[in-house]
């Protein structure tokens, strides 16, 4: 029986010999896990509904809570953002545990630690200082943004679009033209909500 495996072993090209061992995915340097990739964008899908739903409804903090509510929607939402707390924040840090001891081993104690600071430091500057104290003065009902609060929502995603289209030719550092982004597209995206709330109609639905 033995030999006959042999035999057929050897018909086959590349068969003979002990199988070459593949390196771990997560340790190759500059290959992306395409899985990992659609895991993330669906976490980051998850957090997008899961604030809409305490908008709406769901037991939770968050800037806004929308008055216009019933029971049975509050608790059908709270259970949908039950869900996505008990197992969405452990998916994101489970990936980023994951991936951390190859970062660490290939860049260093101190490269890495530079690295994360500017990545994560930055940003939630930006957004303490920035972005947080705007959320909270539009959120806490500052007369003629916060009506328009639902069509930006709805209008931003072809407002932020269209304007990284007309500014990728611009060559500046990146984190310098998100700042310049966030200051210009934030305006920008008031602006035009405020003269499509002025079509006929319009303010009713929007």
């Amino acid at each position: 029986m033995s030999s006959q495996t042999e035999q057929a072993q050897s018909l086959i090209p590349g068969a003979s010999g002990p199988a070459p061992s593949v390196p771990p995915a997560a340790v190759q340097q500059g290959t992306r896990l395409l899985f990992i990739d659609n895991l993330r964008v669906l976490l980051i899908c998850g957090v997008v509904v899961e604030h809409l739903a305490v908008t709406y409804g769901g037991v939770g903090s968050w800037y806004y809570h929308d008055p216009a509510t019933t029971l049975l929607t509050a608790i059908l939402l709270t259970i949908l953002t039950g869900i996505g707390i008990a197992t969405g924040m452990g998916s994101f840090f489970l990936i980023a545990g994951y991936f951390t001891p190859g970062s660490y081993d290939r860049k260093g104690a101190a490269s890495f630690l530079r690295d994360r600071l500017v990545r994560l430091g930055i940003p939630l500057l930006l957004y303490d200082l920035l972005l947080d104290p705007l959320v909270v003065y539009i959120a806490d009902g500052l007369q003629g943004l916060a009506a328009n609060a639902y069509t930006v929502y709805l209008i931003h995603p072809l407002v932020l679009v269209s304007f990284a289209y007309a500014f990728h030719t611009v060559a500046l550092y990146p984190l310098l033209k998100f700042v310049i982004a966030v200051l210009i597209a934030l305006h920008l995206c008031f602006l035009i909500s405020s003269f499509i709330r002025k079509i006929p109609f319009a303010g009713r639905i929007l």
